[in-house]
């Protein structure tokens, strides 16, 4: 992590000399579609890039998963016992496994002297205080496991920052990482989801053609709606919920068209894929759930795979284009989750500095 910096400054000189390749590719003698080959590296380099800057904001988001998680608990049971011990929250220090040890010989005695059998308040606070240990060092285990993590492409921190908690306004400079926020982050990485796996399940549904290539047509209008309300919420203050609805009827209105559109050819030789695509797109609307977005998102999943599971029926061993086209379905939910669990696995992210969302 301490060579960020270097290897994201090496993507861009790659990224450079790849894309100066590209413009050369015109001669006769170069593979036709080389060009093109040449730009996905590219794109692929950026999104690199893009994941390289996120783990910041990964292990950031973990950390206050934890302190929201087993130290409010630990923090709350101290409130209700009252007295000095509320003045005993938990310091993380450099040595947590031994910290946690020495405390539990403390904690043991809690249970074997007084409250265990009689007060089971006392017993579920010393359960929450080594849970509070057992999670930090978990924690710092999977994302700091040789020191702490700092942001070297961050301005220096200042007197200032570190007393009011905000970071230094970025630098101007042209240095990597000047752009790349938080918002910024998961708006790419959102980008990036749709160039891959969206992308392979629109062609598969292209190449079936028909009905199916109608509905995927429907499909990716509902898909840009939603990029382009992620990006209204990287930009944006969170609204009211009556603002909310307006922000995302454009989303809506395709989720409903594509619903229409199943029921309306309920005659269709290929009405299971229909039906496939018509169960899952409601996932999309992961955007206004919270507090586990990703567990709709897998609900919706679990309808879809009905319909999935009577085309594989049909047609494997008969045209394994079906088949594919199920699995890059699949494989576009599967995704899905693990870009919500990653970015958003409480809630779509505003931007609470960010300005007041358009009015439409």
């Amino acid at each position: 992590m301490a060579d960020l910096k270097v290897l994201i400054d090496q993507l861009d000189e790659l990224s450079v000399d790849i894309r100066a390749t590209a413009d050369q590719t015109v001669s006769a003698d170069v593979p036709q579609g080389t060009a093109e080959q040449l730009e996905n590296i590219i794109i692929k380099l950026q999104g690199v890039k893009a994941d390289i800057g996120g783990l910041q904001h990964v292990f950031v988001q973990a950390y206050q998963n934890l302190m929201s998680g087993s130290v409010a608990s630990f923090v709350n049971l101290s409130d209700e016992i009252g007295g000095e011990v509320k003045e005993q929250e938990p310091k993380p220090g450099p040595y947590i496994k031994q910290s946690c040890d020495s405390g539990q010989y403390y904690s043991n005695r809690v249970l074997q002297t007084t409250f265990k059998g009689q007060n089971e308040k006392h017993v579920e606070w010393v359960e929450a205080l080594v849970k509070v240990f057992e999670d930090l060092h978990e924690y710092v285990m999977e994302y700091h496991s040789t020191g702490l993590v700092w942001n070297e492409l961050a301005p220096v921190a200042t007197e200032t920052s570190v007393a009011t908690g905000r970071a230094p306004p970025p630098s101007t400079g042209s240095s990597g990482g000047d752009d790349t926020g938080v918002h910024q982050i998961y708006v790419q990485a959102f980008q990036n989801f749709l160039s891959i796996s969206s992308a392979s399940f629109v062609s598969l549904s292209n190449e079936i053609g028909g009905n199916v290539a109608e509905q995927a047509a429907l499909f990716q209008r509902a898909l840009d709606a939603e990029s382009a309300f992620i990006v209204v919420a990287s930009e944006c203050k969170k609204p009211k919920p009556e603002h909310l609805a307006q922000l995302l009827q454009p989303t809506s209105e395709s989720i409903s068209e594509i619903q229409a559109y199943r029921e309306n050819k309920r005659s269709s030789k290929l009405f299971n894929h229909l039906s496939a695509v018509s169960e899952c797109v409601p996932a999309l609307g992961w955007v206004s759930v919270d507090p586990k977005p990703g567990q709709y998102v897998q609900q919706m999943v679990e309808s879809s795979q009905f319909y999935g599971n009577q085309v594989l029926q049909d047609f494997t061993g008969k045209d394994e284009k079906h088949v594919k086209w199920v699995e890059a379905l699949m494989k576009f939910l599967e995704d899905l989750i693990a870009y919500v669990m990653r970015y958003h696995p409480t809630g779509l992210v505003w931007n609470e500095e960010g300005s007041p969302p358009p009015v439409y």
